[in-house]
């Protein structure tokens, strides 16, 4: 060691020695005008460069820039037989102009139950695949690990890769442990300092579960499918024809394509397919890529085998499937099986086992602290305390059939297997809306021709019309006045459009933004009703409806001037709601080129504000459910 020693301050004076010689040069370079190309080496250039070293190549841990995370259980071990975790991820990344490490300073900073309590292992050898590194032991007064030994940047990479914590207390301090990486290359340059942080992982360090309160629609949810030996050729078909009813509901969302991936779990966990957007038709991936693996893979037990580990399964969604916003989780069984620590392979102990949930929690907590949402069904023998740590401990929240305690439920326990397909409908249908999504009803008519109002309601004539709902403020006379063809009109003249509104189907609306395209050969009038105020809304609570219907708030038309009404001047940029031709089964957008015309829109009611469109659920009932958007256009 003494000789290695002298050996790299040898090189470093021959190393001063270059320097000097260089620095002559460019100075002699820069006197006589000569280029300097020619006298910078390759042996010189490589010297300047310092090596970089990521401990989470592809940040799947949720760290960035070259750090890594992951969680501690203590629950996982015994004092006699403490627990670990790693402390650098499967792919750390070393960069460097050469191709070989000659040391690596490892540095365990903070160990606040005891030096002689916490500390770092590593393997030199990376099991048995290297050679050449010598690791020191484990230093407990200044927490560090040394390795020693010239050896190419994959192997090095290899070996900090096997990287772990350990602590001895089983109740420790829940303060974050911070390991830092750096290291040396031939050069005698260091690198970057990577951190390591480990969150302790215990009863009471369980991540909450997030509420979900978005839409399916563009959202990412990956499948946990159990496809364990309990999980007989009856149950799997029932798996199958579940997993398809829920691709066919979430293909009718429409326009924003919901996407799907699949992760589907035994003795080990594998991804059958990354986020895939779900759409239907003969080309669609429901009828194509999912079809092929409901009918032929489902459940690939050959190659995942046949007993339970949680752990694999949610290891294997959070490195493959990051960024879901939902996760449902489906198994019929408690975990019996879960990764040993010191050879990465399943370890099958049989479900009294607690490391075998413990294993799980920290990757359920990883999950949920990125922000998804963990639905999980427990078939048959799951327990529910186990199943509640793997949510959101005890303040979990049981699904039911109902869309009111969609977006904060986490479980559902389910006796029969049979009962699986409808319990998974009832939650796709509360937290997408599918099974009674909302529905605003739009009537428009001309209720002003010159400053004259137009009584009467005037029946469209088609059948199951939106103007035919039985919801509508009665009588119609009053609230769906107007007609559909006003007549003869000529340059000058004044015609008043109404544009009514009712909010219908199971569940309220939101984020209600009407926009109507000023008619062709027509200008908005900006004054209508008063300066600068071209656009009025009636939606209140105030019950009964006044008689006649009036607005009861007036707008400005300046764009984006906090009211909730603005008008888009012609060859102006419009929101995504506006469309060039709303009447077509693909509309076109309504762009700054082809906005020709202006457009008028309204936010009747806004996510920000808090509130929503109620549904009706009778005659004017609630009051608020219905209302309309008025304003005026001059005749060219």
């Amino acid at each position: 060691m003494m000789f290695s020693k002298k050996k790299r301050q040898k090189t470093h004076s021959i190393s001063r020695i270059k320097e000097k010689i260089f620095s002559s040069k460019i100075r002699s370079a820069i006197g006589t005008g000569i280029g300097l190309c020619w006298l910078l080496p390759s042996s010189v250039l490589g010297q300047i460069t310092p090596p970089t070293i990521d401990l989470d190549g592809d940040n799947s841990s949720g760290a960035t820039d070259n750090d890594f995370t992951n969680f501690y259980t203590p629950a996982a071990g015994t004092t006699a037989n403490p627990a670990q975790t790693e402390a650098a991820d499967i792919d750390v990344v070393i960069t460097d102009d050469g191709t070989n490490i000659i040391e690596a300073t490892i540095i365990l900073t903070n160990r606040p139950d005891g030096n002689n309590v916490e500390s770092l292992i590593i393997d030199a050898t990376a099991g048995g695949a290297v050679s050449g590194v010598t690791a020191s032991a484990y230093n407990q007064a200044t927490g560090t690990i040394t390795l020693t030994g010239s050896a190419t940047i994959a192997n090095y990479q290899a070996i900090i890769s096997t990287l772990r914590y350990q602590n001895n207390n089983i109740s420790p301090n829940t303060a974050d442990r911070i390991v830092t990486v750096q290291v040396t290359n031939s050069d005698l340059l260091t690198s970057n300092i990577a951190s390591t942080t480990i969150r302790i992982n215990s009863e009471t360090f369980l991540v909450p579960n997030p509420d979900f309160n978005a839409s399916c629609q563009g959202a990412n949810i990956a499948l946990v499918l159990d496809s364990s030996g309990s999980v007989d050729a009856t149950e799997a078909q029932i798996t199958r024809d579940s997993v398809r009813t829920l691709l066919d509901e979430l293909g009718s969302l429409g326009d924003s394509v919901t996407n799907v991936g699949i992760v589907e779990f035994g003795q080990t966990a594998k991804r059958q397919f990354d986020f895939t957007p779900v759409t239907t038709g003969p080309s669609g991936s429901i009828e194509t890529a999912f079809q092929n693996y409901l009918d032929n893979v489902y459940p690939e037990r050959t190659a995942i085998g046949a007993s339970t580990n949680w752990e694999a399964a949610l290891r294997e969604t959070n490195n493959t499937l990051p960024g879901a916003d939902i996760l449902i989780f489906l198994t019929d069984g408690d975990p019996n099986t879960r990764i040993d620590n010191s050879t990465g392979n399943p370890l099958g102990t049989g479900e009294s086992d607690p490391l075998n949930l413990a294993n799980a929690l920290p990757w359920a907590n990883l999950i949920k602290s990125r922000g998804t949402h963990i639905y999980a069904f427990g078939i048959d023998g799951v327990q529910p305390n186990k199943f509640n740590d793997l949510t959101d401990g005890p303040n979990t929240v049981q699904f039911t059939p109902n869309p009111n305690n969609a977006a904060i439920a986490d479980f559902d326990f389910i006796v029969n297997f049979p009962d699986f397909p409808s319990r998974l409908r009832d939650l796709i249908g509360g937290i997408c809306n599918i099974a009674s999504p909302p529905e605003l009803l739009l009537v428009k008519r001309i209720t002003a021709i010159k400053g004259t109002d137009i009584t009467g309601f005037v029946n469209d004539g088609v059948a199951d019309s939106p103007d035919d709902n039985v919801n509508w403020p009665t009588p119609l006379t009053d609230f769906l006045r107007g007609v559909i063809d006003g007549g003869q009109v000529q340059p000058g003249d004044e015609v008043e459009y109404t544009i009514y509104f009712l909010s219908t189907g199971g569940i309220p609306a939101r984020n209600v933004k009407i926009c109507d395209v000023i008619p062709a050969n027509t200008n908005f009038v900006p004054d209508a009703f008063g300066t600068n105020s071209g656009i009025s809304l009636f939606n209140t609570t105030t019950s009964p409806l006044p008689n006649p219907p009036n607005p009861t708030d007036l707008f400005t038309n300046t764009v984006n001037d906090g009211d909730r009404g603005d008008f888009y001047p012609v060859f102006s940029q419009t929101p995504n709601v506006c469309k060039a031709n709303p009447q077509d089964p693909n509309p076109t957008p309504l762009t700054a080129a082809n906005n020709t015309n202006g457009a008028v829109v309204v936010n009747v009611v806004r996510d920000l504000d808090g509130t929503n469109l109620p549904n009706a659920t009778a005659a004017a009932t609630p009051s608020n459910s219905y209302g309309f958007v008025r304003f005026k256009v001059r005749v060219q």
